[in-house]
């Protein structure tokens, strides 16, 4: 199993307690947030068990490439769905949008993103320079760093 792909399913598991936050604040009433996360793990199970299948299908019977314009039209329906869902935490006037914090983060992923690519393409470069390992850890340190602030 390649470092990338143990990354991305971290990376995945990162987007799962914003869900849980949102569904929490939209469905204040115990009967409609149960119902609410229960239509959660059911698409969740869905989409484990459906994905690899449908991903094989596009990429064998088109193209690995289409399944990234497949990806990018998932995305823009949902972008576009998510037009009518209000802000259950409207943004505090009184503070001021933070720029630091913006780009310790962007800092931090592409710290990442830039260890995670080396060491993806030469792993006796990996072991040889830990510097490539240094990348990774620096930009996580960065981004919990951002975190603080």
């Amino acid at each position: 199993m390649q470092l990338r792909s143990i990354l991305e399913g971290v990376g995945t598991a990162l987007l799962i307690p914003p869900v849980y936050i949102l569904t929490t604040l939209l469905y204040p009433d115990l009967t409609s947030r149960a119902r609410a996360f229960g239509i959660i793990m059911a698409l969740g199970g869905i989409g484990a068990a459906a994905g690899p299948l449908i991903g094989g299908l596009i990429t064998t019977g088109i193209s690995w490439r289409a399944a990234f314009v497949f990806q990018a039209l998932v995305i823009a329906v949902i972008v576009w769905l998510s037009r009518g869902i209000e802000d259950p935490l409207p943004p505090d006037p009184t503070r001021s949008f933070d720029t630091g914090g913006a780009v310790l983060s962007a800092t931090g992923l592409v710290l990442v993103v830039m260890g995670i690519l080396a060491a993806d393409n030469n792993i006796w470069l990996l072991i040889a320079l830990i510097a490539l390992i240094a990348l990774i850890v620096l930009g996580v340190l960065v981004l919990g760093w951002s975190f603080r602030s």
